[in-house]
């Protein structure tokens, strides 16, 4: 996806970038294309197992994890009704809707916890929760830790 590309290029440019000798930089950029190549891989694999309509949704949800994210709205948009959707997302990803956008919120959140020093109310809105106690009982059900418990230890 482009959030993960994005990702992985920021990465790799930053330790390019940080004064290194031209072998270290080129040492780099080639992890840096390895890394994108696997990235783009995984991704064709991914969606290649999935219908073209749950494969879009997937998509979608990865790209905007931060935002409310609304099985109707994707049914309404492609046209199908809900419980349809809901079946078919369950059926094909082995996770009900509501269990998948949980599971990618605390995938980003713990990514987070590992690569910054943001507080757990500032990862909380980033990756769609706005009440921060409704976000500290999610995780604490994905990695059975909370938050800090999981930063801590790391």
């Amino acid at each position: 996806s482009v959030i993960v590309i994005d990702e992985i290029t920021e990465r790799h440019a930053q330790l390019a970038a940080s004064g290194r000798s031209s072998s270290e930089q080129f040492s780099y950029i080639r992890d840096m294309i390895l890394e994108l190549t696997k990235a783009v891989h995984e991704h064709i694999t991914k969606s290649g197992k999935y219908s073209p309509i749950i494969a879009e949704i997937v998509e979608q949800a990865d790209l905007h994890i931060s935002e409310e994210i609304l099985l109707s709205s994707f049914a309404k948009e492609n046209k199908v009704s809900e419980s349809y959707l809901s079946k078919r997302f369950k059926k094909e990803t082995g996770l009900t809707f509501v269990q998948y956008i949980a599971k990618k919120r605390c995938e980003k959140a713990a990514s987070l916890l590992k690569e910054t020093a943001l507080h757990i109310q500032e990862i909380s809105a980033y990756v769609g929760y706005p009440d921060n106690n409704y976000f500290i009982k999610v995780f604490k059900k994905q990695y059975g830790l909370t938050p800090s418990e999981y930063r801590k230890s790391l």
